[in-house]
């Protein structure tokens, strides 16, 4: 349970950081980018299976910090390129 709190909070905070942060739009606006956060956070913390930084509750937060945030930039990249954002 500790960890899904966990997920949400990182996906969270590196899905707003990216909406405010970077000049393209998002679909779905910071709902999305929360979203596609989300997505890279799993894909961070289960998939790659990297151990590295602190580790909370079984959570290793580096790996699910830099999924979520290559997630977001692919996500809101390919948006704008297939020109999907209003």
């Amino acid at each position: 349970m500790l960890q899904l709190i966990l997920y949400i909070i990182v996906a969270t905070l590196i899905g707003l950081m990216a909406f405010s942060l970077f000049r393209f739009r998002m679909p779905g606006g910071a709902t999305g980018s929360i979203v596609a956060a989300l997505l890279g956070v799993w894909i961070g913390d289960v998939v790659l299976l990297w151990e590295l930084g602190p580790q909370l509750a079984g959570y290793h937060i580096v790996p699910s910090v830099i999924g979520a945030t290559v997630v977001v930039l692919a996500v809101g990249l390919l948006a704008r390129r297939a020109n999907i954002v209003r």
